[in-house]
């Protein structure tokens, strides 16, 4: 179970960053006494290094469990969860007068503060930081340095990778401002029975209520729905839960023709640099072989009294997505 602390951590957004870089940027913004026309490091363009993957959906639907299976047998690495891009993103509009090493701190601060950081099981971004901040004037963008910033992920851990990627759930509500800041980015969008995903929220003490954890099932489908309208068919992907517990190399194949990734040989172990997955009970079972089944095992537990309070909020999108009623 979780603390106070922990819970508050998982459904908050992202803590707040130090309020001296806006009053910072605020003074700057108002004054112009930095403006300069030619700074264009808060900007964006297409993809300039290794293809990104997002792995999004509302939580609780496999989001680690694919990352390790991808991870092993794709070349591709996935950090544990950031919960920091959201917040990020904003940075293209309020932090956009600040001095380019100023914003490199900014950027990088926003990962190595965030109580999550622990979990990538590297000591600083200190070194990376003073590397970025010398950069020349063409790499220095939103873009690259987030790029930048995974590469590094990736060679601390020494998982060698041509792709870069990311797990986080909760990206799944801001999907179309992170968008903005990893444009080209690819993404595959998990869905869930959503009373086992209600279920195993309130289980793993994430969320308190069920109709609060059925509410984000919900919003994580509405984002991702108008979202994917935007996007190439070749950009993105669906997996149903159910099937990847059921047939893992089946679809992690699949993954991999749809979007290019290569294979990894031989498979690889690595257990041991998933980070999040030791240090977070609400991933325990992560390491186990996949199987079908935890299919329906939130159903076998709800109550008469419970499924009258998930119907009103999750009837509709279940049968939209072909689930049972409850």
């Amino acid at each position: 179970m979780f603390s106070s602390q922990q819970k508050k951590l998982l459904q908050s957004q992202v803590q707040d960053i130090p309020r001296l870089f806006w009053l910072l940027s605020d003074i700057r913004a108002l004054l112009g006494v930095f403006f300069n026309p030619l700074t264009t490091f808060n900007k964006t363009r297409g993809n300039p290094g290794k293809p990104f993957l997002f792995i999004i959906g509302s939580g609780r639907s496999g989001n680690t469990l694919l990352r390790r299976l991808l991870m092993e047998r794709l070349s591709i690495y996935i950090p544990p969860e950031t919960y920091v891009l959201p917040k990020i993103a904003d940075y293209r509009i309020r932090a956009k007068n600040l001095e380019w090493r100023t914003f490199v701190d900014l950027t990088v601060s926003s990962f190595e503060y965030y109580p999550e950081f622990e979990t990538f099981n590297i000591p600083s971004l200190r070194k990376f930081a003073t590397e970025a901040k010398s950069w020349p004037p063409e790499q220095r963008n939103l873009s690259d340095l987030l790029q930048g910033i995974y590469c590094h992920f990736s060679e601390s851990a020494e998982v060698d990778s041509t792709w870069l990627g990311d797990k986080t759930p909760l990206n799944t509500l801001h999907i179309g401002r992170i968008n903005r800041i990893i444009p080209n980015a690819n993404y595959i969008y998990l869905l869930r029975d959503g009373v086992d995903v209600a279920k195993s929220y309130v289980n793993a003490g994430i969320y308190e209520h069920l109709e609060d954890a059925a509410t984000r099932w919900v919003r994580s489908h509405k984002s991702w729905e108008a979202f994917r309208k935007k996007l190439p068919e070749d950009r993105h992907l669906q997996v149903r839960y159910e099937d990847l517990v059921s047939s893992p190399e089946e679809n992690v194949n699949h993954i991999a023709s749809h979007f290019g990734i290569p294979q990894r040989e031989p498979v690889a172990q690595l257990e041991s640099l998933l980070g999040d997955v030791e240090q977070r009970s609400h991933h325990s079972n992560v390491t186990q072989a996949p199987t079908p089944g935890s299919i329906g095992k939130g159903r076998s537990e709800v109550s008469e009294d419970d499924a009258k309070r998930l119907r009103p909020v999750l009837s509709t999108w279940l049968r939209r997505y072909g689930y049972e009623p409850i």
